[in-house]
């Protein structure tokens, strides 16, 4: 059913799309049902007509599903707001290095449970320290369920400067391996073009990934030289004040995933033959 709505300070039509038509349909739709040329030509106060059609069907193929990934750094995240603007996963940092556990992930991972909102947990992996040990400080944490997504390893340059590749290359490669032995799913990587492509590690093509690239929601992510495709996008930043999320009083890391909801259920239980 077609509604009207008031441009707010910081949406984009991407947001409205997924916030407040359940992504039913596309910003491109709503761009052409309102006469508008450009998204990048919105302006707060501007009304439009949403032709979001039935409220409770579910996001149309071809689709990105919203998500926030979160840490210490957001304090007190209210899962039932984020849940009513549209964010349909969260992925949150459980752990970094061998020492380190981030003292909101428990919360976070219990809240996201109870409001309904797919779930995945990412460790900060660092290269000087002992691989096994953060596998086991992990898997000390979390424990997956059928509906979680598989654990993801963040790889960037910070804290980790002075990691030469091969260190890099053998740690990485022990966590990847570990995780997927213990946990039976292939483990996610969360990392960005220009940081992966100075490592030169071993072909990680098979780990789905989750890309760091902050740009606008309407183009698409600069991936490191091992994909072909990204499963995940980070598009934008607490720093990055052309997008926010509004209206929780906190911003966050704004991410897609690449299809539609069937598609992320699919991923996260794949059809077995």
């Amino acid at each position: 059913m077609a509604k009207h709505y008031t441009i707010r300070q910081g949406d984009t039509l991407v947001h409205i799309a997924a916030r407040e038509c359940n992504n039913a349909i596309t910003w491109q739709q709503i761009a052409a049902d309102n006469n508008i040329s450009s998204p990048n030509l919105i302006q707060v106060g501007q009304q439009i007509i949403l032709n979001c059609g039935d409220d409770s069907a579910p996001p149309s193929p071809g689709t990105y599903i919203m998500g926030v990934d979160v840490s210490y750094a957001q304090q007190n995240v209210d899962w039932a707001a984020l849940r009513s603007q549209g964010v349909r996963f969260g992925l949150v940092k459980v752990s970094d290095g061998t020492q380190i556990i981030d003292n909101q992930f428990l919360r976070n991972w219990n809240a996201m449970r109870v409001n309904g909102i797919l779930r995945g947990a990412y460790h900060y992996f660092r290269a000087l320290q002992d691989a096994q040990a953060q596998v086991d400080q992990v898997m000390s944490l979390v424990s997956l369920e059928a509906n979680d997504l598989p654990l993801i390893v963040d790889v960037e340059g910070a804290f980790n400067t002075s990691a030469t590749p091969s260190q890099w290359a053998s740690g990485l490669t022990h966590w990847l391996q570990q995780i997927e032995q213990r946990t039976g799913r292939t483990p996610m990587i969360y990392t960005r073009a220009s940081f992966w492509n100075e490592l030169h590690l071993p072909n990680s093509s098979r780990y789905p990934l989750w890309v760091a690239n902050w740009r606008s929601p309407t183009s698409q992510p600069i991936l490191p030289s091992d994909w072909a495709k990204w499963t995940f996008w980070q598009y934008s930043s607490p720093d990055d004040t052309s997008v926010q999320h509004t209206g929780l009083g906190v911003n966050f890391d704004l991410d897609f995933f690449n299809g539609s909801y069937d598609n992320l259920l699919s991923f996260i239980q794949p059809a077995h033959t």
